[in-house]
């Protein structure tokens, strides 16, 4: 249970209990979430939604559920289906169990369309770098950026990926043309290699504040 993962502080609730998507993930089928908000509307130019958690969850190779608390309508609530579907897989859970019409809607989806998801590959130009780590390091201004960078990306709508611990290698990052490192402080040697090696091959790498300042053992480099 990952808990409310649309906030920050709620994200790192969740990591004082020792909870690390990069730990947990190879022993895991699904990846759950509560979230205390309805997704949807909120204000002028303000939406709610549950992307941030399942696209985390999808990079770390598992499907997400989300449980919502909130009880959104029926629209909110096919919409929270949909963006399952649309994420790479998983479910959305109703506390209460309402709007049975709209689950059995997409109950059926799925039994007719099992091999959906058979062979799915990413299809994003754009690799943002997510260290949920760097919690661990309580270097909240790397997750800050990654959640700001979200919302705006998603608002521009311009595919992308989460790029998580692991995940800078020469041959993950020849998917991408451009590479957003936001505030990585902390980052292995290989790490900066690749990322040097994606940079004289052609690549664009958007990098701000301490980004590979200092290594993994929080040692500063030269």
């Amino acid at each position: 249970n990952w808990g409310a993962m649309q906030r920050v502080d709620g994200a790192e609730y969740r990591e004082e209990h020792g909870k690390d998507a990069r730990v947990w993930a190879p022993g895991m089928d699904h990846m759950m979430y509560e979230e205390d908000g309805s997704p949807g509307w909120v204000a002028h130019g303000i939406y709610l939604d549950y992307i941030l958690p399942r696209r985390l969850a999808l990079a770390h190779g598992v499907s997400s559920g989300n449980l919502c608390y909130c009880g959104p309508g029926a629209g909110a609530n096919e919409l929270a289906h949909a963006e399952a579907a649309a994420g790479g897989g998983g479910c959305f859970i109703q506390l209460g169990w309402a709007f049975p019409e709209v689950r059995s809607r997409y109950q059926t989806f799925f039994d007719e369309n099992r091999n959906l998801f058979e062979g799915y590959r990413p299809h994003a130009g754009v690799g943002l770098v997510f260290f949920y780590d760097l919690m661990h390091m309580e270097h909240l201004n790397h997750v800050r950026a990654v959640y700001a960078l979200t919302r705006y990306l998603l608002d521009q709508h311009v595919l992308f990926d989460y790029l998580v611990e692991g995940d800078l290698t020469s041959d993950r990052l020849s998917e991408y043309e451009v590479l957003i490192l936001p505030d990585v402080r902390f980052m292995r040697q290989e790490d900066t290699e690749a990322v040097t090696k994606f940079v004289v091959e052609g690549g664009t790498a958007v990098v701000t504040g301490t980004t590979g300042q200092d290594d993994w053992h929080g040692q500063k480099r030269d």
